[in-house]
């Protein structure tokens, strides 16, 4: 019988609420059960392992399996952007998730994945919604979604709050993000140890503004120029590689060239890469690009790159134990934590033997 397993499972949990077994006893070896059931050694395994997966039983190996404690699990609810389960397109979300997930695991905890709607107000999905109204989750983790600006906002969240942190550039009373501020300021610090003269910085519209006067700030702190001719930007629908691509095509289309420039993102540093290709610019020699980008995301860049890693899983670490620290209860300011990037890696491309791209 395929379902013999799960047969087998409900009489074991029928026993244990009957209080045959107590939480934190050890149940009867598989010598002993296979008494009281006729299936195979095989059968009863996969049943115990099955109870043990939901929480009923827990083995420890050397010792036995033990009736689990009855003390619910907390439940953490993991919000992202839509964009998640496409790696190529968005490595921060996805990596920020797998790192999240695995943290909660590890401390006891159960966690629910959900994607942003793109078709409901505020992208907040039914089930999340369902989750809120009956109380079933202890925190919320947002990964580079919009619930915190569109739904925080609203009578619905204030009846129902729960505690909340943020992952991502948008703001949020708790939130946890990369220091752009830092990349940009070591990147244009780099740009001129490396002998250039003059230095872009190339992002999407939206984010330009806020950056840009620090940048300018940092080209001229190290006497570095900063590019600043008047260039249309490509269409917002675009994806993050393709924006990237139309806008270094259109940089390199103006008369006054930057001989660098600095990208905080790693996709749309791509679509620049994939442009110096195609432009026959010869990197890093007429250009050198510095990117920002996440560590361990499966990127190939065509032309050399300049990366300065972000290590995504400490950025969910500070996050997922400030969330911790709210539901606790414990006395935690409002804060923005910035963490900004580390290691430094020089990305060859498709090089030759002179070191630059071919």
């Amino acid at each position: 019988m395929s379902y013999a397993y799960r047969m087998i499972a409900d009489d074991i949990v029928k026993r244990i609420r009957r209080g045959e077994w107590k939480e934190g006893e050890k149940i009867p070896a598989l010598n002993a059960l296979e008494r009281h059931y006729p299936q195979s050694r095989m059968t009863l395994y996969k049943a115990l392992r099955y109870l043990t997966e939901r929480g009923h039983l827990h083995m420890v190996h050397g010792l036995g399996t033990f009736v689990k404690a009855s003390e619910p699990r907390l439940r953490i609810g993991i919000l992202a952007s839509r964009a998640l389960f496409r790696q190529g397109l968005a490595p921060f979300a996805f990596q920020a998730f797998r790192h999240a997930h695995a943290f909660f695991s590890r401390v006891g905890m159960d966690s629910q994945l959900y994607a942003e709607d793109p078709i409901v107000p505020a992208g907040l999905p039914s089930g999340l919604r369902e989750e809120l109204e009956r109380g079933k989750l202890a925190g919320l983790l947002t990964v580079d979604a919009g619930f915190p600006r569109q739904y925080m906002a609203t009578p619905q969240w204030r009846e129902r709050a729960i505690p909340h942190v943020n992952i991502g550039a948008l703001p949020a009373p708790y939130r946890v993000y990369v220091d752009h501020e830092a990349f940009i300021r070591r990147a244009a610090a780099l740009a001129h140890d490396r002998k250039r003269r003059c230095a872009a910085l190339l992002e999407k519209e939206e984010h330009l503004a806020g950056h840009r006067p620090g940048f300018v700030r940092y080209c001229r702190a190290v006497r570095l120029i900063p590019w600043s001719e008047p260039v249309e930007p490509p269409s917002p629908a675009l994806s993050f590689e393709e924006y990237g691509y139309w806008l270094m095509r259109r940089v390199w289309a103006c008369a006054r060239k930057p001989d660098a420039v600095i990208v905080p993102d790693d996709v749309i540093a791509k679509g620049i890469a994939q442009a110096a290709l195609a432009l026959g610019i010869r990197a890093p020699r007429e250009l050198l690009i510095v990117a920002m980008t996440n560590r361990d995301a499966p990127i190939f860049y065509p032309v050399p790159v300049v990366a300065m890693e972000v290590d995504v899983e400490s950025i969910v670490m500070k996050a997922a134990r400030l969330l911790l620290d709210r539901i606790k209860g414990k006395p935690v300011r409002p804060q923005s934590i910035l963490v900004p990037p580390k290691r430094v890696v020089e990305k060859k491309g498709c090089t030759g033997a002179n070191g630059e791209n071919t």
